[in-house]
């Protein structure tokens, strides 16, 4: 097998593109484009002239309050996105992550925007779809030098990143190497002592240099990006983007924009431009009730479009037999052009829809729960506005020949129709039934079936004056309950889709991307983070602040468990204990203060960590009375043990000099009375062999002095005892004149 060529990859490519999901004027988008037009209202096309044309609005009702309430559920925290650690020694890197990922979605990007669209589109067009890739922005800043030097000038232009513009040199008429101005009294003496040298005529003066450059700073950011539904198109039978083997990115490029990204002019020459005609459907419905002109043809080179397709495909691609994943960008349906091709690791879409229809990508949206509602009260409504119109303006039966028709032609308040002979006789008028007995029914039958299917109830909304009346608290509680599980349902679906996957998708490409570190401030200060060292180190769950109940009885909610919080911490004693410590405290406060919508939690309270770093040393404690006189006692017995130890340390210096003196007087006796040489050697051997034992008896003796645990004690030391070195000779007793010295 060999590796695929530019024909047989075209062909693939384009043979996707014709039969992709999403494609122009199939079903999927022409369901999407009725949801467009059932949200805005427009006309369904069977008005009839001097009849009610008016249209009801119950798609847009349903989304706009669970819009609302979505976005207060994912948004009411700074966190989005929480990552957890993989392994104990993981958790300050998972922390960072934490503070990274939901910075470069919020702040980096405009956060909130993406996520108020990727949420509105999956309820109204099945799916919504994000984009997430790294984007490399090469900024051009001008800079301007004046008089530099050869080294400078140098080291300027070698930088990779300077292109020099312009460059003057001229010679340096006050050279480096020159001592200044003569003028100076201070170069006068340095020339008085030490003449100028001469200069070389050979050598090549020095020059200074004026040089304007463009510095090119490469800087990267993480972009996610929403995609309109239109512009994705995914493989036909795929349940998930990560196991197609198609999905693409349809866009409009400016020939303009090509030569910026880098492409060749004669290949953007050779591109097809976009038509009028090839507009997108669900595109002119979307634009419909404000841009009745679309069409963008121009004459201007630079600013034609042409349509680009980014598409991501799984080939044989090397002729191995095993799918590899490309990015290749063609120009065109047919992908007639290939403009770039590339190998790369997973694909940049996540999608998510409010209701998963099992093995298949595209789900259901809301607004298809509500169109059949809309419709029929669309028919109700008109013909109550027919019925009231025929009340007021009804039928008349005329006799011509007794009426003036024109006064009866001619209908204005308080007009007087002439009639010769009896008024009943020329003029009567047909009645006409109401239906008003039949209708209101009808229509309140089909607003609790919309309140039944989207979970968007008046009660909910606060706008049924009657609710507290016609029923109880618990009643009332319950209906709000049982509307706030269907919406927390979508929000659940929403979390464990394509919020996570979201998530997961800017860790990624962060991790993979980004490989210089960024400061970023982070709770009143600037933390570095260096994502390219968080690899397999961390996980990602969401924390979206989701639960049961409206937002105070969240609060209450929180609240108790404070409080059970504080009672077990006073029953342990310990706020280390391993139930319940200051962190977990920490993070109870930290969701009401949350809860009741404000984000800046560090305004009202510090974190423990943080806390315990900036908390300044204990000073020692005054002792009580009885530590005092305890203290005291101690003191005393530790001064008379001192003293005896000095006692017993005197007295065995006594013992040991008179042991030497005595040693010392056997040796001259013995030497005396036999007339013989005494080995002096051994003598001085035996007495440091003595003088060690009494040591060694002395310090067995003596005890260790006593201390306090807690306090120093001063006491006076007592002086030390001038003790002569033991190996040294003795001097020896003075001799009778008789006795022969040695």
């Amino acid at each position: 097998m060999s590796k695929i060529s530019e024909s047989e990859l075209k062909s693939l490519v384009g043979g996707h593109i014709s039969n992709s999901q999403g494609v122009d004027g199939g079903s999927l988008s022409s369901q999407r484009e009725k949801s467009l037009d059932y949200y805005l209202s427009e006309r369904l096309g069977n008005e009839v002239e001097g009849r009610s044309q008016v249209v009801s609005s119950d798609v847009s009702d349903a989304i706009e309050p669970l819009m609302a309430n979505l976005m207060r559920i994912f948004t009411s925290s700074n966190e989005l996105w929480r990552c957890e650690p993989v392994g104990a020694e993981d958790i300050d890197v998972a922390e960072q992550a934490t503070n990274y990922i939901n910075h470069v979605f919020y702040k980096k990007n405009n956060g909130w925007l993406v996520l108020h669209n990727f949420i509105k589109d999956a309820l109204i067009e099945k799916n919504g779809v994000c984009k997430v890739y790294y984007h490399q922005t090469d900024k051009i800043e001008r800079e301007e030098y004046k008089r530099l030097t050869d080294d400078e000038f140098t080291l300027l232009v070698d930088d990779k990143e300077v292109e020099l513009i312009e460059h003057t040199e001229y010679v340096d008429d006050n050279p480096s190497n020159s001592t200044g101005d003569m003028t100076n009294p201070i170069a006068q003496d340095m020339q008085s002592v030490a003449p100028m040298p001469q200069p070389d005529p050979l050598a090549k003066p020095p020059m200074l240099h004026d040089a304007v450059i463009h510095r090119v700073n490469k800087k990267g950011k993480c972009v996610v990006e929403g995609i309109p539904p239109e512009e994705f198109l995914i493989e036909a039978r795929a349940k998930t983007i990560d196991e197609a083997n198609f999905c693409a990115h349809r866009t409009t490029k400016t020939r303009g924009e090509l030569l910026e990204m880098g492409y060749d002019k004669d290949l953007v020459d050779m591109l097809p431009s976009k038509n009028q005609r090839d507009l997108n459907s669900e595109v002119s419905a979307r634009h419909k009730e404000i841009d009745n002109n679309l069409g963008r043809e121009t004459n201007d080179y630079a600013t034609e479009e042409v349509d680009i397709y980014e598409t991501y495909v799984k080939c044989d691609y090397e002729g191995t037999g095993k799918p590899i994943l490309r990015k290749v960008t063609v120009a065109g349906e047919t992908a007639g052009t290939i403009l770039d091709d590339e190998p790369c690791d997973t694909m940049p879409f996540v999608s998510m829809t409010p209701i998963i229809m099992p093995h298949r990508f595209y789900g259901r949206s809301v607004a298809e729960l509500v169109e059949d509602v809309q419709l029929v009260k669309t028919y109700v409504i008109r013909a109550l506005n027919d019925n009231i119109y025929g009340i007021n303006n009804n039928r008349l039966i005329v006799n011509d020949s007794v009426t003036n028709l024109s006064d009866i032609l001619t209908n204005r308040p308080n007009m007087v129709v002439r009639v010769k002979g009896s008024p009943s006789d020329a003029v009567q008028s047909m009645p006409v039934q109401s239906i008003g007995d039949t209708a209101y029914p009808l229509l309140q039958y089909y607003d609790s079936l919309k309140e039944a299917r989207t979970g968007v109830t008046k009660v909910g909304q606060g706008l049924d004056p009657d609710a507290l009346k016609s029923r109880t608290a618990s009643g009332v509680n319950q209906v709000m309950t049982q509307a706030q599980g269907r919406m927390e349902f979508f929000a659940r679906t929403f979390s464990n889709t394509g919020i996570n996957d979201l998530g997961r998708k800017i860790l990624e490409c962060v991790i993979k991307y980004q490989d210089k570190e960024d400061i970023v401030r982070v709770n009143g200060k600037f933390v570095p983070f260096k994502p390219y060292e968080w690899k397999d180190r961390c996980d990602i769950t969401v924390t979206s602040g989701l639960g049961n109940g409206n937002r105070e009885q969240n609060l209450v909610m929180l609240n108790s468990i404070l409080e059970r919080q504080i009672q077990a911490l006073e029953v342990q004693g310990n706020p280390d204990a391993p139930i319940v410590n200051v962190n977990k405290i920490y993070n109870t406060l930290k969701r009401i203060v949350e809860a009741g919508g404000m984000k800046d939690v560090d305004s009202f309270f510090m974190n423990p960590i943080e806390g315990m770093e900036n908390m300044p040393e204990e000073e020692p404690k005054e002792p009580s009375d009885f530590e005092k006189v305890s203290m005291a006692q101690i003191q005393g017995e530790n001064q008379r043990k001192i003293l005896e130890l000095e006692l017993k340390n005197k007295q065995l210096e006594l013992d040991r000099t008179k042991a030497l003196y005595d040693l010392e007087l056997k040796a001259k006796e013995m030497e005396l009375k036999y007339q013989t040489q005494i080995d002096q050697e051994k003598i001085k051997n035996d007495t440091k062999l003595t003088t060690e034992l009494m040591k060694l008896e002395g310090q067995m003796r003596s005890a260790p002095s006593p201390q306090n645990p807690s306090q120093q004690i001063d006491v006076p030391q007592p002086n030390p005892i001038d003790i002569s070195d033991v190996n040294a000779p003795a001097p020896l007793p003075k001799l009778p004149p008789d006795v022969p010295k040695q």
